[in-house]
């Protein structure tokens, strides 16, 4: 019975996101009520939310049997459970999709730039992607020279950008093909070349990849499921970069997706942070294990408190920190946190935003001006992903701000040991 639950949430979440698709398209076809487009991005935005919960949930639990803390599974078992967390990921990628077009068509992409140095983003972006390779039995090498100039860019949506590109690159590859990414600077820009072994795309189709809802027949038949929209996304925030997105394609013989980046960019005048010689600018959610790899992890000698209202969150949190001889209390909601952490002292409070009564950004603001509370360093783990809900808890004092369905327990343990050591010198 427990193996056929994820099957069955799985698919109830590919009904609810096929509706959301549908819906989409019947409010573009009519073109351009902006007020339902505005009503729908709301929607969606919301919708997000409680369609990341039970995706969580699902990556989770199946990352945790996979990894054997619930018994050793059979070669058929781990094969199920594989392919489930793939098409996790798949509903988790679409999500993000619906959301991107529908703020791009309402003219709601709120952009904050940055001065920021490219190989990070890209080396990063593709240590992501490495797992989804593997998945599908692709071979994913960057080369991407130390250096290249600073850009002004939003870092978060380029990300997303260079996850689309990639990631399409991976999906509708063929079995044991690879994508190669390339980065350079060439005439007043970065160049960065995403090209893939696959399907590729027929002289007829090529012209109309990046149209809304568009797929090409050679795509629908290696992947069912798909939305069109991430090329269409892409490359409108890249327009917004004073970029460009360029596509080369042989039907049976690969793709090659090209993205330009002005280093002058005409966002110059808008860069605030001061620009700091001696250290290299790195996106805020770029996880602290991946920047301080050189760190030991600590054994023992720590608690910590997760502030979370979802029961089976807290235990399979509380059993991964248990298995790394971590001692982890628990609070269901913002009050009870408050009171817990006095009582508690722990080392590191790991904190939700969407909590019942008092919300994780009340919390966190009682936490921090809490003057025997305050040097605890608060990670937030938070289905709550919009740049503006990162922003302010980073700004509020969270040391680190974890969207929950990018990170399994594991990894989460680690950036939680990662930021515990970094407080201890």
């Amino acid at each position: 019975m427990f193996f056929t639950l994820p099957i069955i949430l799985v698919f109830a979440l590919a009904v609810v996101l096929l509706l959301a698709v549908l819906l989409i398209r019947g409010i573009f076809a009519k073109a351009a009520d902006r007020k339902k487009l505005e009503r729908l991005t709301e929607f969606l935005s919301i919708a997000s939310h409680h369609l990341r919960t039970p995706m969580t949930l699902i990556k989770w639990t199946l990352t945790e049997f996979l990894e054997g803390n619930y018994g050793k599974l059979s070669d058929d078992q781990k094969r199920l459970f594989h392919d489930l967390v793939r098409r996790n990921e798949q509903l988790i990628r679409f999500v993000h999709s619906l959301l991107d077009v529908t703020r791009v068509e309402a003219g709601r992409v709120e952009l904050h730039f940055d001065r920021v140095v490219v190989a990070p983003l890209l080396e990063e972006t593709v240590f992501k992607l490495q797992a989804l390779a593997k998945d599908y039995h692709v071979s994913l090498t960057g080369v991407i020279p130390g250096n290249l100039p600073r850009i002004v860019i939003d870092p978060e949506a380029i990300a997303r950008v260079l996850e689309n590109i990639i990631e399409n690159a991976i999906i509708y590859n063929k079995k044991g093909g690879a994508v190669e990414i390339k980065a350079e600077a060439r005439d007043g820009s970065i160049v960065i070349i995403v090209r893939d072994t696959g399907i590729g795309i027929s002289k007829e189709e090529i012209v109309r990849i990046g149209e809304k809802f568009f797929r090409t027949q050679d795509a629908k038949k290696q992947v069912a499921e798909g939305t069109g929209l991430g090329v269409f996304s892409a490359r409108e925030i890249l327009k917004m970069h004073y970029g460009d997105l360029a596509i080369e394609s042989e039907e049976g013989e690969g793709t090659t997706m090209t993205i330009t980046l002005p280093i002058k960019s005409p966002h110059e005048n808008i860069v605030f942070q001061k620009e700091r010689d001696d250290i290299d600018v790195i996106p805020r959610n770029v996880p602290v294990a991946d920047i301080k790899k050189e760190q030991p992890t600590p054994r023992g000698n720590m608690t910590v408190l997760l502030i979370d209202d979802d029961p089976v969150m807290r235990e399979l949190l509380a059993q991964r920190f248990a298995s790394e001889h971590i001692v982890m209390a628990t609070a269901e909601d913002g009050e009870k946190g408050i009171i817990k952490a006095e009582e508690v002292r722990p080392d590191l409070i790991l904190l939700n935003m969407l909590l019942p009564g008092r919300d994780g950004f009340s919390v966190l603001g009682e936490l921090k001006k809490n003057s025997d509370l305050a040097p605890i360093p608060v990670v937030v783990l938070s289905n709550l992903a919009q740049r503006e809900e990162v922003q302010k808890g980073l700004s509020m004092g969270a040391e680190l701000y974890l969207v929950k369905t990018s990170y399994t327990p594991a990894q989460i343990v680690d950036e939680v040991k990662k930021v515990f050591l970094l407080h201890k010198k």
